[in-house]
């Protein structure tokens, strides 16, 4: 499956518009044309889970002053469902499950129209429409968004829709990586996706984690033990007792985390072991690798994918972002070696040309 179409209306500083993506899609242009808007849009969409979580905001309204009845749309269209020749919606039950389901379209590849049609018109892909509609609420001062099977123009806040499940975002596979991500967290249990990609893999050590806890809290330094600090230590337990905060034979320890799966996952950093240097942590090396963490890691979830046969779809802000020249090209063709379909905004001239626009 491969996202073809994406029609956005009120959506930050556009109004109105469409664009179609082919398998492999490069959007190149100056700063501030809407290369991150377009690819923001593909993020609330289709993204379960994003490298970095944005909240939205007044801006993400086209003209940044939403009221009641001030709403933005985005509607996605996938087509290629199984080898992308297959026209029969019935084979795609859980797509097209009656009515609850998507309604079948039909995706002109030569002039980027969706055309509805009982039957397939000649010469178009079956297609599924998915749109995501966002308003602010000003009684609570919330913004709220709903993402729903598209069946026509409606407001799904006040009108009957049916809510795509988890499931079929899941099986889309999309994940973006925008380029404002958090570098030095990437490789760390503070990172979603490298959380998702272990639990994907099967890989997240959970044994090991729980023999780590037990060793933090029976370590063989006590930082409580440790004269004149477990003088001061005494006189703070001393106190507690007389306000009850403490019974009898309760102390003070101090642990480097607070003991439990979550935090001890947490407080787990990556380092790099030379012969030089014993222990560096990742978050000090150059800014080279600490841009290209969360890259490959989405590279090797890829590839897992791949292999598993599902389906994989990469949305990338500036990949290139620190990385040499020399790289760009090699970056260009991991991207589209491992992706089902990929969808990049850049500045580099050299991913530009490993992607072969026309």
């Amino acid at each position: 499956m491969r996202i073809c179409r994406l029609d956005i209306n009120g959506f930050r500083g556009i109004k109105e518009g469409s664009v179609t993506f082919p398998e492999h899609a490069l959007l190149l242009g100056p700063n501030n044309c809407g290369k991150t808007t377009v690819a923001e849009a593909l993020a609330l969409l289709f993204g379960r889970e994003r490298a970095v979580t944005r909240q939205l905001s007044d801006w993400d309204f086209f003209g940044g002053t939403p009221k009641a009845d001030t709403r933005f749309t985005l509607i996605g269209t996938v087509t290629d469902f199984g080898d992308g020749t297959v026209t029969d919606p019935g084979q795609f039950p859980d797509w097209f499950c009656g009515e609850r389901g998507a309604t079948p379209v039909w995706f002109r590849e030569d002039t980027g129209e969706v055309l509805y049609a009982p039957d397939p018109p000649l010469g178009t892909k079956l297609a599924a429409q998915i749109a995501l509609t966002g308003r602010y609420d000003e009684d609570a001062c919330e913004f709220e968004t709903v993402r729903y099977y598209y069946q026509g123009p409606c407001d799904p806040f006040t009108d009957p829709h049916f809510a795509v499940p988890l499931l079929r975002q899941r099986e889309m596979g999309v994940f973006v990586l925008p380029c404002n991500r958090e570098w030095q967290d990437a490789l760390s249990f503070n990172s979603s996706t490298f959380l998702k990609v272990l639990r994907e893999y099967g890989a997240v050590p959970g044994k090991s984690i729980d023999d780590l806890k037990q060793e933090l809290r029976s370590p063989d330094a006590k930082i409580e033990d440790a004269t004149p600090f477990t003088d001061i230590i005494q006189l703070a337990e001393q106190e507690l007792r007389g306000f009850s905060f403490l019974a009898q034979t309760d102390k003070l320890a101090y642990r480097p985390t607070q003991l439990d799966s979550l935090a001890v996952m947490r407080s787990l950093v990556p380092h790099i072991m030379g012969d030089v240097i014993e222990y560096l942590p990742v978050a000090r090396q150059g800014s080279g690798l600490i841009s290209l963490q969360t890259f490959l890691l989405l590279l090797a979830f890829a590839d897992y994918n791949r292999r598993k046969g599902r389906n994989f779809v990469f949305i990338a802000e500036e990949p290139e972002l620190h990385l040499h020249p020399s790289l760009h090209r090699r970056l260009a063709t991991r991207i589209r070696g491992l992706s089902t379909q990929s969808i990049i905004t850049t500045h580099s001239p050299n991913i530009a040309a490993g992607y072969q626009p026309h």
